[in-house]
């Protein structure tokens, strides 16, 4: 597990909102699956996984987010930056999320 990675969930607005923390990468991707789990269980409607706090993502860390995409109805990536939302651009999945800025 990545030691400097943390999931965080809580309930903004009647939405479930998962709070990511650190780097998102094979490491701690176990640590994103389990954290979300929960959440993804209860198959919501909408998810917004806050990603203003992800310092850097890699193709691993991009395919808990795909499988979050695929298990709730609607996902909103918030406050993908640099080298996150590069990463979104260059695997051609921006367009599968809902992007927003930093709240």
């Amino acid at each position: 597990m990545s030691r400097n990675f943390m999931c965080r969930i809580s309930e903004e607005a009647g939405r479930p909102t998962a709070y990511l923390q650190g780097e998102l990468d094979m490491a701690a991707a176990p640590a994103a699956e389990r954290g979300l789990a929960g959440v993804l269980a209860e198959r919501p409607e909408t998810l917004v996984i806050d990603l203003t706090d992800v310092s850097f993502m890699d193709s691993r860390g991009l395919s808990v987010l795909l499988h979050a995409q695929a298990a709730a109805g609607e996902v909103t990536l918030r406050g993908a930056t640099g080298r996150v939302r590069e990463l979104f651009m260059l695997a051609g999945v921006d367009q599968a999320f809902r992007l927003e800025p930093t709240a």
